[in-house]
């Protein structure tokens, strides 16, 4: 899938990248994602699945969450009122 990505916001505001992956990371966590730490070996498939955010595993979410999570975050991304900017 592809898309098309600004580097400012609505506002014209450059966007800080960092925050957003801040504050994606913060609701991954609060739903139930397990933050990688090195060396620290981790459950895998079935019992729990890799979470990759900008091209690097950032922890990992129980397989029965998934689905739960997933539906969270495309509530995020269409909500006006969403504190995770996603675009």
């Amino acid at each position: 899938m592809s898309g098309v990505t600004s580097y400012f916001d609505s506002q014209g505001v450059v966007k800080d990248f960092f925050d957003i992956r801040k504050s994606i990371l913060g609701v991954l966590t609060s739903l139930g994602m397990i933050a990688s730490l090195p060396k620290l070996v981790q459950a895998g498939p079935p019992k729990a699945l890799s979470v990759l955010l900008d091209g690097r595993v950032i922890g990992s979410l129980p397989s029965s969450e998934i689905e739960k999570v997933v539906a969270h975050l495309r509530r995020l991304k269409v909500s006006a009122t969403s504190a995770v900017c996603f675009y």
